[in-house]
């Protein structure tokens, strides 16, 4: 959803020229990501009564506390997930989410985005989608997260050019509007790693910009695993800098994510969370950061930006 007037950092832009001042370094458009994955020998079973019990409270928690941040929050679910807030998420259950299910409650409630996101092992894009509708939930039209290398791959990511038919679900269709999290197997190769948004060529070109593609690319995979034992927002803080002091083109459009997995969800970690946003918080009163969703990124780029591709490495690759 746009906002009412431009963004903070659009309109100190505009008022630093209006009063022939130098005109006011672009911000960077942020936003937390959250994952949860199918179940494999790393990832737990959510549809496991215990665990979904488990973890449904710290969800609530990591959510709540990004809200109270003023932060965004872009949640990428798999069929595990969705299929266990079916099965659960029921009666007595909901009393903490306002009589809706979890993810329903994220979505109306707190105004946060719900993207579809599949490995597609058996359940694809387009089948994650319908469970997402059936927990009245629409979903928004983000992939999230694919495999892009190498180039034939056997998700193939162009498919969702023309939208994607279920395979679980033969009647479901799914017509997606953003790529975003461009990775490798295991996200042991290249993975996306840059500023920007784009319209990838093909599966050969994908940083090749073409103005006939209809998908439009959100890059930004900068900050993984912020919030996460050990880590920091040093790297956030670093990249502001560098965006404010010159060094990188003044006309850019800066977006960017911070990772966090599911799994790895505890009471230690939200608390990190917490102070990580808090230590942004004074970034985003003077406008350096906008807390943004994938949708609102994206289409901000298209009326602010005109839709002009750009691309910039991420700090950590661009020495």
């Amino acid at each position: 959803m746009r906002s009412a007037s431009r963004t903070l950092g659009a309109m100190l832009i505009a008022l630093g020229a209006a009063a022939g001042q130098k005109p006011a370094p672009p911000p960077l458009y942020l936003t937390i990501v959250v994952h949860n994955e199918e179940v494999n020998p790393r990832q737990p079973n959510w549809l496991d009564k215990d665990i979904y019990f488990r973890f449904r409270p710290l969800v609530r928690k990591l959510v709540l506390t990004i809200k109270s941040k003023s932060a965004m929050l872009n949640f990428q679910s798999d069929w595990t997930f969705l299929k266990a807030i079916a099965e659960y998420d029921k009666g007595d259950v909901m009393a903490d989410t306002g009589g809706k299910n979890i993810l329903r409650w994220m979505v109306e409630d707190l105004g946060f985005e719900a993207d579809p996101h599949a490995h597609e092992s058996k359940y694809n894009y387009a089948d994650v989608a319908y469970l997402h509708t059936q927990l009245g939930v629409k979903p928004s039209g983000n992939v999230g997260g694919f495999l892009f290398l190498p180039p034939d791959n056997v998700q193939g990511w162009e498919q969702h050019e023309n939208g994607v038919k279920g395979r679980v679900y033969p009647e479901a269709f799914w017509k997606a509007e953003h790529l975003w999290g461009a990775a490798t197997g295991l996200h042991l190769g290249a993975d996306e790693r840059r500023h920007g948004v784009w319209k990838p060529k093909d599966r050969h070109n994908f940083y090749e910009h073409d103005p006939a593609r209809r998908l439009v690319y959100i890059g930004g995979n900068c900050f993984n695993w912020v919030g996460m034992p050990n880590a920091s927002t040093e790297a956030i803080h670093k990249t502001v800098a560098v965006i404010a002091g010159g060094e990188w083109p003044a006309g850019g459009y800066y977006t960017a994510n911070s990772f966090i997995s599911q799994r790895g969800l505890s009471d230690e970690l939200i608390a990190k969370l917490a102070a990580d946003l808090e230590g942004l918080a004074p970034l985003v009163k003077q406008g350096r950061i906008v807390w943004s969703s994938l949708t609102q990124t994206a289409r901000r780029w298209r009326s602010e930006y005109h839709g002009k591709p750009f691309q910039h490495p991420c700090l950590a690759v661009a020495k």
